[in-house]
């Protein structure tokens, strides 16, 4: 299951354990803000804006990634 949305991203059923900014999501995966910015937008990265700012948690970018990866 892919979320497209860009205003939300996240599993509706699942709550995060703990949110990483945009600026951690992209240390965790070893990209930019750019890019992580535009994996959001185009390749569905589950994460949400809180305040303004993109927000996700590790085990939804975990899910999200082993998905992407038989994909790609």
């Amino acid at each position: 299951m892919v979320y497209t949305s860009t205003t939300q991203q996240t599993p509706p059923d699942r709550k995060p354990d703990a949110l990483l900014g945009l600026k951690a999501i992209g240390a965790y995966l070893g990209k930019s803000d750019k890019t992580v910015r535009k994996l959001i937008r185009t390749e569905g990265l589950p994460a949400r804006k809180i305040g303004g700012e993109w927000a996700s948690d590790k085990t939804w970018i975990n899910e999200w990634f082993s998905r992407y990866k038989k994909s790609g």
